[in-house]
């Protein structure tokens, strides 16, 4: 009997010291997990980025935008609007970005002829999501290089073919996804109604639609320049319609806590329906194509909550092949600041 009941005595002590040992595990695992969770920071968009949307932001601004195409042959030749420098104003609040710019047409440069322009794009840059919108209408050209071309060069020294009856029209959109929104607002910079607080990039996909338009009366190739251009490529009028999708990557560099930097190129892939039609010719060309596309924008600047200045550009390029491994680039762009 007395060995049993010490038995049973150890056994039960030893229970119990077992099941208050594990309690106090138990529990203080419990507390240290729910301390440790109070202190873990976790991730918040305000502390990288604060919100000025709410702000009416007032913005004078200078602009040169660029609407401009070349013709690659044996010899290249470059058409360039005679656009002069425009002033204007952009105001912002929330999503809604307005600007209102002219370019007075008294300064535009006497030897380059006359550009008659019509400049419309709608912006809208929210946390994930956002496009650019844009309608450009040009008339009047002229061949920005004619020291290229030894015909041209002799006939007009120092002076530059002009083509009054050449106009372009281009309209597209460009819709973009930026994948880490919580460190990076796309529109800090380009806006400029964000303030990024700390270095931070995403990557960014890009998809886009584009319609663009060249047409002449009298053809986009002077006379002068026919050794040069094969026949194939004497392109009098042609519309060109192109889809895309293009992955990049953007990234801002701050500075001082105010100062930024920013570098977004895109490279991609577009799918383009092409008609166009060629000199003395009276079928119109039909062709599908695909080739590459490259945008890069760039922003740098001053971001302060009640003063801020900066400068943003881009620069957007398509190529329409032609026969003989011939192409035809355009490019939109321009900057402001």
């Amino acid at each position: 009997m007395p060995y049993r009941k010490y038995k049973r005595f150890y056994s039960e002590s030893v229970l119990k010291k077992y099941l208050l040992l594990f309690m106090l595990l138990y529990c203080g695992g419990i507390l240290a997990q729910k301390d440790s969770t109070m202190f873990v920071h976790q991730p918040n968009r305000n502390d990288n980025i604060s919100d000025l949307s709410d702000e009416i932001n007032i913005t004078p601004f200078i602009h040169n935008a660029s609407n401009g195409f070349e013709l690659r042959a044996k010899k290249n030749l470059r058409y360039d609007p005679n656009e002069s420098i425009g002033f204007g104003l952009r105001l912002s609040h929330k999503w809604l970005i307005l600007a209102i710019g002219y370019g007075p047409k008294n300064i535009q440069e006497k030897k380059h002829g006359s550009t008659d322009y019509l400049n419309i794009t709608l912006n809208s840059y929210g946390k994930q999501l956002g496009f650019d919108a844009y309608y450009l209408a040009y008339n009047g050209y002229y061949i920005s290089n004619p020291a290229g071309i030894p015909e041209l060069n002799q006939a007009y020294g120092k002076n530059f073919p002009t083509l009054p009856g050449l106009s372009t029209l281009n309209i597209g959109c460009n819709l973009f996804y930026v994948f880490n929104h919580q460190k990076f607002p796309y529109r800090a910079p380009f806006v400029q109604n964000e303030l990024q607080k700390r270095s931070a990039g995403s990557f960014i996909l890009t998809a886009s639609f584009s319609y663009y338009n060249l047409k002449s009366d009298t053809g986009i190739i002077l006379a002068l320049a026919y050794n040069h251009i094969p026949t194939e490529s004497r392109i009098t009028d042609g519309s060109f319609n192109s889809l895309s999708i293009m992955p990049g990557y953007t990234f801002t560099l701050v500075g001082l806590k105010r100062f930024f930097f920013t570098l977004s190129p895109s490279m991609g892939v577009m799918v383009q329906y092409q008609t166009y039609c060629i000199e003395n010719e009276t079928q119109t060309r039909n062709v599908v194509d695909i080739a590459p596309r490259i945008m890069t924008r760039v922003a740098m600047g001053y971001n302060g909550k009640h003063f801020y200045t900066g400068f943003n550009g881009v620069l957007d390029n398509y190529n329409v092949h032609l026969a003989n491994k011939d192409f035809l680039l355009y490019t939109i762009g321009g900057g402001s600041f």
